[in-house]
């Protein structure tokens, strides 16, 4: 038991490492299938037109029988040799009759010519006792392709007089169906290697000489990092298939870079925070003092903003960079969603903004992290106010195969083609110098990639931008 559980890994094992190439498994499945398929077809065709010509050999021999039986019956009625033997001849104009004989009652040959009048005896004998005088019989010797068929013959007062004995020999329509098996077999063999062959060129063509370049491509891009982009031509699998790869190698880019920005922007903030906190406490203790004019308190005020704003953009460089893993606990989105819109409706960007809030009821529990999955809400619903200073905004939740989704779209300006690739990069933005920091949607795709999810920009009902964003109901684990 041991030897053969160790054979089976092994065996496992070296088919693992050593998969078939892809032509043989198209010779094994497509090929080999289709040639037995059409050996069998083949086959069975033969087989049946055997049968069906065997039987139209036996009812052949009946009719022959039928049509002789009454001249016979009325030759030996009269007593009449010459017409007896003259019936028996007409039988070999109806073709391949090959002998015709009749034996008396006792079973001495009366007439006859052609081959069969030596065989058969013990057939002829058990045809004389079993037959009456209004029956027939068919006789199959066994493997022998020889077909006899013994008709009675009868007297004027219907009793037995004799036994007519017709033969006929298949053997042309056999030896013509053993050549057809011949030849099928070999024409078969010929259809294989044919078959064979076109899959071969097909495959070499159609499929290997695309993947063979597929695979060049990929060998380029791992030499040249991930900037480059493979090249897939031929099926349109292998066209989608160097599409799949190339987004995967401008996601696995954008992660990286993502990374590196996040790690550069963690050490930024890090080293900004403690002299901010220094220059606001520094300032509150001047705006303490009572000798100050107004432009000078006017000058530390002014001061303090700023230093608030870069603190802001700190916090945000904080929020982007941190890979703090996630506290996830079971909240529904609607309910962050509700929270994000009740935290920004406060926000000066929302004064003259109508927000039209679509959140169903009842959606499943899911497992997020709520503060930071309400913070990337809120970057969304901040830039969505920004884009429609003065319009309409839309808010809404549904249900989705495996997960829930959230939109956000405004009825702004939009975003431009040339711009829709680069948005959910670190610090680009078009907003004004010292509206937008450019980390708002990075925090957002951040996130969600976080959660096991996805935020996407798709065409919407207005003509601003619309941001869809999609969780699973049962993310995988990480």
């Amino acid at each position: 038991m041991c030897q053969n559980d160790s054979a089976s890994v092994s065996m496992t094992h070296f088919i693992q490492h050593n998969p078939p190439r892809l032509l043989t498994m198209l010779i094994a499945s497509v090929v080999i299938p289709v040639t037995l398929s059409l050996g069998l077809i083949g086959y069975l065709g033969i087989d049946w037109l055997e049968n069906q010509t065997e039987q139209r050999m036996r009812e052949d021999i009946e009719l022959i029988s039928r049509s002789l039986k009454e001249p016979l019956n009325q030759a030996i009625r009269t007593n009449q040799p010459e017409l007896i033997q003259q019936s028996l001849n007409s039988a070999f104009a109806f073709g391949r009759i090959y002998g015709a004989h009749i034996y008396g009652r006792n079973g001495q040959l009366l007439a006859g010519s052609g081959a069969g009048v030596q065989r058969f005896s013990e057939q002829r004998g058990e045809a004389l006792a079993t037959l009456d005088a209004t029956g027939d019989g068919y006789a199959a010797l066994g493997s022998d392709p020889i077909h006899v068929y013994f008709m009675p013959l009868t007297t004027a007062g219907g009793r037995f007089a004799g036994l007519l004995q017709l033969t006929r020999h298949p053997d042309e329509f056999r030896d013509t169906l053993s050549t057809i098996r011949t030849t099928g077999a070999a024409m078969l063999g010929g259809i294989a290697l044919l078959l064979a062959l076109i899959v071969m060129l097909g495959h070499r063509f159609a499929i290997g000489a695309p993947l063979r370049r597929l695979e060049r491509s990929m060998q380029s891009a791992g030499d040249h990092e991930l900037g480059y982009r493979v090249t897939g031509s031929g099926p349109r699998e292998i066209v989608n298939l160097s599409k799949g790869i190339n987004t995967m190698l401008m996601q696995i880019e954008s992660s990286r870079k993502l990374a590196a920005v996040g790690e550069l922007s963690a050490g930024i903030a890090h080293q900004l925070g403690t002299p901010l906190s220094v220059l606001d406490g520094r300032a509150q203790q001047l705006l303490r003092r009572t000798d100050l004019d107004d432009h000078q308190r006017s000058s530390l005020e002014a001061m303090r903003a700023e230093t608030r704003r870069i603190a802001d953009i700190v916090q945000r460089l904080m929020a982007f960079a941190r890979s703090m893993p996630l506290q996830p606990t079971l909240m529904r989105l609607s309910t962050a969603a509700d929270h994000a819109i009740e935290r920004m409706s406060h926000a000066p960007e929302a004064k003259n903004v109508t927000l039209h809030k679509h959140l169903i009821e009842g959606d499943p529990p899911i497992k997020i992290d709520g503060e930071r999955l309400e913070e990337a809400i809120c970057n969304l619903l901040l830039n969505a106010f920004q884009a429609a200073p003065n319009g309409n905004v839309y808010i809404a939740t549904a249900k989705k195969a495996e997960g829930v989704t959230l939109r956000i779209e405004d009825d702004g300006p939009g975003i431009s083609k040339e711009d829709q690739e680069k948005i959910f990069s670190p610090f680009f933005t078009r907003k004004p110098v010292g509206i937008g920091t450019g980390l708002g949607l990075a925090v957002a795709y951040g996130t969600l990639r976080a959660h096991g999810g996805r935020i996407r920009l798709i065409q919407g009902s207005l003509p601003g931008a619309c941001f869809e964003l999609w969780l699973p109901t049962n993310p995988a684990r990480k």
